[in-house]
């Protein structure tokens, strides 16, 4: 009776197994037409997890679908899910198909379905930890595949992929992932190791799969860990190593456009960075969303040749396209950072609080959130003193310290700037990278252009950086890069007081620009001549300024130097008088008698003074009246000036020289009248008569003193608009740059 019941259960075991088998087979051939990306993904993934909850393809198909689709932490956390729930089951039910090695082809064929799928899983999963920044899950799981040993790993590529791993969470120790070690250069030689491992592998498995697979396709897979091997060559500044490998990848098509151009950044050749940079987006075919370097580096080098505006444009329609995804941040960014060379402050500044507002996603980049903090609070520093800048560029009366309104700005600009200057300090302090990626010039990892470097250092330790490129001018391989060493040297030199130091190494940069075939170089140029101008006098500086002019107006108004322009205003030298001297007099006068007064009658009770009070009134009263009727004669002889005078006297308010020397540039404004409607029209010259700009500009009638302000920044080249009020600075997540952010996901895909 036993052995039958025994039977009857082995025969029903039997029979499920059997049934089983031919579910998952039916199952196995149904997947055949279904793309892991497509909407009928999820459907057949709900099918196939009712007719089998145990079989792992319905769990892989519904991981993939929400892994195509997920533009935010919590999209990658619902497909680790279905994920982490697929590969378990693949271990435990086909764990010895997964640790197979055969050199048999029927064998192979038989485990290889699993093998493959696993490891997509696994790449998936891996992804996902690493999206959402938990790189000890993804050193797990990659972990978990080296130990089966798969002849072949497609695209988890585990010893590959753990070099990354490591590369990535560089800056990190122990306390934060347990993998890790706890230096920087530590954990790069782990990551060496394992690209050393990888090679080891990829050998030993192309001699167990001779005769399953190409040779040649076998061989390419040594590709896959150059590319890996040339990001660590690059980021040590190996650069003969990184050479040698780029040039077999190069020769086999198997590089990244992407890390080749970053690879000629790095070494200051410009002209073929952005080649690579544009090829690698047209290469780049993924669907997924992503932080797209190559737009974000383009910005830099749009920026070293003088045309932040082609930036802009870039930057504004890539935004504009894929909305608040993974990338936004740092294209935000870099669309700030146009802005900001375009002289657009405010604009800037509504920008990047966007990007401190938005919880970024560092998706297919070595960039992390710590460069990307760095980034902002450096953009942040320099939009504060271009504020500053700006106050003063439009203010520049001969009463401005007379005007108690004026100190309170100037309180209002150090202490904001002391903030954030603070602020600075502390994430470079903080950054265990700062001597491999923020003081060399363009290091790969270095997501700020080298003029934010100086920005950033220039007052530390100024012993220390002289020293510092002294030492590497003498050692870098890098002749693309020793003009701006050269350029550190002779600023260090500038705050150091040492001022003919200086004049030598800013003169050899100022020759080796001035010939202009250098078009990267633009922005340099204009540092230099502008460093020049610093440390000169009288015609000397405005001769430095005048190149500088030429070459990145933009930056002059935010600029502590003033230049000279002869200013013809409908064709009459114009040199701003000073004809409301008086009224400006007595309205300072007319407050002041009375604070006076009141800090007189303070101390006469104080210091018991026995002075007869109705005498001092009476004679604070007269002259208070006096300025007051004067005050009354001179208003109506302002307020009488017609709507171009207004217009002539802002613009004369501005901080330029005014001068009738003829070794100037000339401004020309000229007014006319369309209807109702008032327009300036300017155009300037150059010393020798050449044209430089023209435009016009309609002139509200309720507001001509700003069109003179507006004039003014014209000239320059900056399309300023009090259109764009002045943002408030954010160093963190706030309620305003999180509207501006949900704005813009309105027209973003959700995951489903």
């Amino acid at each position: 009776m036993l052995r039958r019941f025994i039977l009857l259960i082995v025969l029903f075991c039997a029979a499920e197994v059997a049934g089983q088998n031919d579910v998952r087979r039916l199952i196995d051939m149904d997947r055949r037409n279904i793309q892991y990306n497509s909407k009928e993904a999820l459907d057949k993934s709900r099918e196939y997890i009712r007719k089998d909850s145990l079989y792992y393809i319905g769990y892989m198909y519904e991981g993939a679908y929400r892994y195509f689709r997920a533009n935010d932490e919590l999209g990658y956390r619902q497909a680790i899910i279905p994920l982490e729930k697929a590969m378990r089951l693949v271990e435990r039910e086909y764990d010895s198909e997964l640790r197979t090695r055969t050199s048999n082809l029927g064998e192979y064929y038989q485990v290889s379905t699993y093998q493959n799928d696993y490891c997509q899983i696994a790449d998936w999963l891996t992804t996902c930890y690493q999206n959402i920044e938990q790189a000890d899950s993804a050193f797990s799981v990659m972990m978990r595949v080296k130990d089966r040993d798969m002849q072949y790993e497609g695209a988890a590529d585990s010893w590959n992929t753990l070099a990354w791993i490591y590369h990535r969470n560089r800056m990190y120790t122990s306390e934060r992932f347990a993998f890790l070690k706890n230096t920087v250069h530590e954990n790069d030689s782990m990551a060496y190791a394992c690209l050393d491992s990888a090679i080891a592998k990829t050998h030993r498995d192309n001699e167990l799969c001779q005769g399953l697979f190409d040779p040649t396709w076998m061989n390419s897979r040594y590709y896959f860990t150059y590319h890996y091997k040339v990001i660590l060559f690059t980021y040590d500044f190996k650069i003969d190593s990184a050479d040698y490998y780029y040039d077999i990848l190069l020769q086999s098509g198997y590089y990244s456009s992407n890390n080749y151009a970053n690879y000629q950044y790095m070494k200051g050749e410009f002209g073929i960075a952005e080649q690579f940079y544009r090829e690698a987006e047209t290469r780049d075919a993924t669907i997924d969303k992503h932080t797209r370097e190559y737009y974000y580096m383009r910005g830099l080098l749009d920026i070293n040749a003088a045309r932040p505006e082609r930036s802009d444009s870039l930057l504004s329609a890539v935004i504009r396209k894929d909305g608040a995804t993974p990338g936004f941040g740092w294209h935000s960014i870099a669309y700030a950072r146009a802005l900001t060379y375009e002289g657009l402050t405010s604009l800037s500044q509504n920008r990047l609080n966007a990007a401190a507002g938005f919880q970024e996603l560092h998706i297919g980049t070595t960039w992390g959130q710590e460069q990307y903090n760095l980034a902002v609070a450096m953009l942040n520093y320099i939009n504060a003193e271009q504020h500053e800048a700006e106050y003063y560029f439009e203010n520049d009366e001969w009463y401005f310290w007379l005007n108690p309104f004026n100190w309170y700005k100037w309180f209002e600009f150090r202490i904001k700037q002391h903030h954030l200057r603070l602020v600075l300090v502390s994430l470079v302090a903080s950054n265990p990278e700062r001597a491999d990626v923020l003081y060399p010039v363009f290091s790969s990892e270095n997501v700020m252009s080298w003029d934010e470097n100086f920005r950033m250092l220039d007052g530390f330790s100024n012993d220390y950086f002289i020293r510092y490129y002294e030492e590497l001018l003498e050692k870098d391989p890098r002749d693309g890069v020793k003009m701006y060493i050269r350029y550190m040297l002779g600023r260090l030199h500038i705050s150091e007081g040492e001022e003919s130091r200086a004049r030598e190494y800013l003169e050899a940069v100022y020759f080796a620009t001035a010939a202009g075939n250098y078009e990267y170089d633009n922005l340099l140029y204009y540092r230099t001549c502008e460093a020049l101008a610093q440390i000169s006098d009288g015609d000397e500086k405005q001769k430095w300024l005048q190149k500088a002019f030429l070459r990145y107006s933009r930056l002059m108004p935010t600029g502590k130097e003033q230049m000279k322009f002869t200013v013809l205003v409908n064709g009459t030298v114009y040199i701003p008088s000073q004809d409301d001297f008086i009224f400006r007099m007595v309205s300072f006068a007319m407050p002041a008698i009375i604070v006076l007064f009141a800090l007189y009658l303070v101390m006469r009770r104080y210091f018991r003074l026995r002075h007869n009070v109705k005498r001092v009134s009476l004679i604070v009263a007269g002259l208070w009246v006096s300025c007051l009727v004067i005050w009354v004669f001179s208003y109506s002889s302002i307020t009488d000036e017609g709507t171009e005078q207004r217009v002539v006297r802002s613009f004369g308010s501005c901080n330029i020289g005014f001068t009738d020397t003829q070794d100037v540039p000339v401004i020309k404004l000229s007014f006319s009248k369309s209807d109702s409607t008032h327009i300036a029209k300017y155009e300037v010259v150059d010393v020798s008569g050449e044209p430089i700009r023209n435009g016009e500009l309609i002139i509200e009638p309720d507001k001509p003193e700003t069109a003179g302000i507006l004039l003014a920044y014209r000239i320059f080249d900056v399309n300023y608009t009090y259109d764009n009020l002045n943002e408030a600075i954010i160093v963190a997540e706030d309620e305003n740059a999180a509207k501006l952010v949900d704005s813009l996901q309105k027209n973003t895909v959700k995951p489903q």
